[in-house]
């Protein structure tokens, strides 16, 4: 069963979001909702109010925001994190990003409410 996932600025490419559906799930992008230059905060409240769990590369403000969150008793349906190191042979491809994400899900942890680093996953 897919998900439905909003990609944040960071991760809204247009291989990744093909990728992504040709696994079954449901992809929001900025563009195509309008909500492309919002701060992260307001993405992450926008997949929340819609129930979209959130993929960003934006590692440290989306921890820090899930913290925040869980703190103040506010829920979200999940984040996946891709954490880049700037070295081509360690960094995620699409491809393994939504490699990782199938492995998430054959695992059966949970995603609600919860943050995931997709590079443990590959």
């Amino acid at each position: 069963m897919g998900l439905s996932i909003y990609l944040d600025d960071s991760l809204d490419n247009d291989l990744l979001i093909a990728l992504l559906e040709r696994r079954g799930h449901i992809v929001i992008s900025p563009r195509f909702v309008g909500t492309t230059g919002w701060d992260d905060y307001a993405h992450l409240e926008y997949a929340s109010q819609h129930g979209y769990v959130l993929l960003t590369a934006d590692v440290v403000d989306f921890q820090t925001l899930h913290i925040e969150w869980q703190r103040s008793g506010k829920h979200h349906a999940g984040i996946f994190v891709v954490h880049y190191e700037g070295n081509i042979r360690k960094d995620m491809t699409p491809y393994d990003i939504v490699r990782a994400i199938d492995n998430l899900l054959a695992s059966g942890v949970p995603i609600h409410g919860e943050l995931h680093r997709l590079n443990q996953w590959r």
